[in-house]
């Protein structure tokens, strides 16, 4: 039986989604948005997709036993739909952020575990990426011994979306809407990645800060801006026995200067790599210390082109997981695991108080 795609939201990031259908042949495609120029731009695109003014009537007819739904509207009705894929008796994929709090996640998961169903996130994107699955299985077999420490900070001076990126998306400005700033837009791929690396027992988030440096804002004036524009975590990922200390920070706009640093250190050596897999001169490298000014470095290159297209892999992944197949991804209670994350790190910004999650 071919599989049948339902996407509700036509929007550009929809469109990639549809594009995954390629690699699934004989497979059929459906959409739905209330937005008739939406419409209208999916259908010129994808000419035989059966579209939809909205959710419900697509979702009415009866659900084929390899039927899957991708949510990506905007994360307000993240959940909304999700839920009514559920309902309808298929499981669904959801673009991140999965939810706009921890009670919607559970309800989610609940909803599907009711019925026998399975949910996944777009946050593991690229989970898949070689030089990150290349990392996970350098650590595991103690390559730069027991890993300690990790950095992850990423800082921009203006990238803010719906500003500088997408300008005009307000909507990206506005948490009621969006759900928060950079930490909800890129935190889904920041600690689902850092999640499958280090795979912890449980997370700590021991101190958090998430505020709005004051930078021009050419926006309306009656547009809201409430959400943060920088968000710095001190984190601690326990693994069985060993205690790894994150230093964390997400970074759309800011007055310090531009930073871009993955790295893991070891007792016997350190890994930097591009965990992107976007551009040129793609690499992972082992540093090990070996004298006062002397520095050995192993360097394993990729080349990118020959991976995966990394905007279908979200439904690719999901369909190889509905089918029984070897998959990569976060699937059912484990796709509310990086969410709670960036809700743990929310609190504690707010409180001042560490917040610990067991996964």
């Amino acid at each position: 039986m071919s599989t049948r795609i339902y996407i509700i939201g036509s929007g550009v990031i929809s469109h990639h989604h549809a594009m995954a259908r390629a690699e699934l042949p004989g497979s059929e495609l459906h959409a739905a948005d209330p937005s008739e120029a939406a419409r209208a731009s999916f259908q010129k695109e994808f000419p035989d997709a059966v579209m939809y003014e909205s959710s419900d009537k697509m979702l009415a007819s009866p659900a084929g036993e390899d039927d899957l739904v991708v949510v990506s509207t905007p994360p307000r009705w993240h959940v909304s739909e999700a839920l009514k894929a559920l309902e309808s008796g298929r499981s669904v994929l959801v673009e991140k952020p999965l939810a706009m709090n921890v009670a919607e996640a559970e309800t989610l998961l609940a909803a599907a575990e009711s019925r026998g169903l399975h949910i996944a996130v777009c946050g593991s994107r690229f989970q898949s990426w070689t030089l990150n699955r290349k990392v996970r299985s350098l650590i595991v077999d103690g390559t730069i011994g027991d890993v300690y420490l990790v950095d992850w900070m990423h800082r921009s001076l203006c990238s803010r979306t719906g500003i500088e990126y997408q300008n005009g998306s307000w909507w990206f400005l506005e948490k009621s809407k969006n759900g928060g700033g950079p930490l909800m837009d890129w935190g889904p791929y920041d600690f689902n990645t850092l999640l499958s690396i280090l795979e912890p027992d449980s997370v700590t988030v021991d101190h958090a800060v998430c505020t709005h440096p004051v930078i021009p804002e050419p926006i309306p004036e009656d547009a809201i801006f409430d959400t943060e524009t920088q968000a710095v975590a001190a984190l601690t990922f326990t693994c069985g026995e060993k205690q790894v200390r994150i230093r964390f920070e997400r970074t759309c706009a800011t007055h310090g200067e531009t930073v871009q640093t993955e790295g893991v250190y070891g007792t016997e050596g350190y890994i930097s790599w591009n965990w992107l897999p976007f551009g040129e001169d793609l690499k992972l490298q082992i540093h090990k210390t070996t004298g006062p000014e002397s520095v050995d470095v192993d360097t394993i290159s990729v080349d990118a082109s020959k991976e995966p297209n990394w905007m279908f892999e979200p439904v690719l992944q999901f369909r190889n997981f509905l089918q029984g197949e070897e998959a990569i991804g976060m699937f059912d209670a484990k796709a509310l695991h990086a969410f709670r994350l960036i809700q743990a790190v929310y609190e504690s910004a707010e409180t001042g108080s560490p917040v610990t999650l067991n996964l």
